[in-house]
């Protein structure tokens, strides 16, 4: 951005800023050294705004996490019974009231 500057101004930023470096700086001096460094910075986000794309495009995909009936056969969206549920129609239902998938549940599970 320096270097885009025309002579004059390139001088006068110069020795604006040597006069800082040195503390013999009036106060026009830093005006315009700071006035430098804001315009600069303008553009320097002038021209990242155009290279970079929208942030509504770039939007990260959050992980999948397992349900939790897959988890720890807790009850959920996926339709599995949790042991629970298991334990209370063993309990309270009737042996022939049992659907035959929770009968293979009740007869196959290990402790």
């Amino acid at each position: 951005f320096f270097n885009s500057q025309s002579p004059a101004e390139q001088q006068i930023l110069l020795e604006a800023n040597k006069r800082l470096e040195h503390q013999q700086a009036i106060p026009t001096d830093f005006i315009i050294v700071r006035d430098f460094f804001t315009r600069a910075k303008a553009a320097f986000d002038a021209k990242n705004q155009q290279v970079q794309k929208p942030v509504s495009s770039q939007r990260k995909q959050n992980p999948q996490f397992p349900r939790t009936d897959k988890v720890n056969g807790a009850t959920g969206s996926g339709g599995a019974i949790s042991a629970v549920e298991l334990a209370n129609m063993v309990k309270n239902t009737d042996w022939n009231k049992v659907p035959p998938q929770y009968k293979d549940y009740l007869l196959n599970a290990t402790t």
